[in-house]
């Protein structure tokens, strides 16, 4: 999974909001332009390893449209460059080869 998200932020150069909430969560990461966005995105997905999953095994599906049955992967990660835990939610749609990225969550670790 992690592959394919990474296959899909490169190949797409962008990904799409699953929420309104991760506008604020970007904002109080400090991120507040599209490049800052991206480039915290990419990062974050170099960083993590498929040991970082959390949440239900398996994972849980979105009940809400317009991404609806798309299943939510879930991570938990140590980052160098926010000196903390941090959470990272996100599914994949679209085909094998031209997913996009959609996130509902990045912020620091809440626990």
């Amino acid at each position: 999974m992690l592959a394919a998200a990474r296959r899909a932020i490169t190949h797409r150069g962008d990904f799409r909001f699953g929420n309104l909430k991760l506008e604020n969560e970007f904002c109080e990461l400090g991120l507040f332009t599209r490049d800052e966005r991206f480039a915290a995105v990419d990062i974050a997905l170099d960083q993590i390893r498929p040991e970082d999953r959390c949440g239900p095994d398996p994972p849980g599906n979105i009940s809400f449209r317009p991404y609806g049955g798309r299943t939510l992967y879930a991570f938990k990660w140590y980052s160098d460059v926010y000196g903390s835990m941090m959470y990272l939610k996100f599914c994949l749609t679209g085909t094998t080869g031209s997913e996009l990225l959609v996130l509902y969550s990045f912020h620091k670790d809440h626990t």
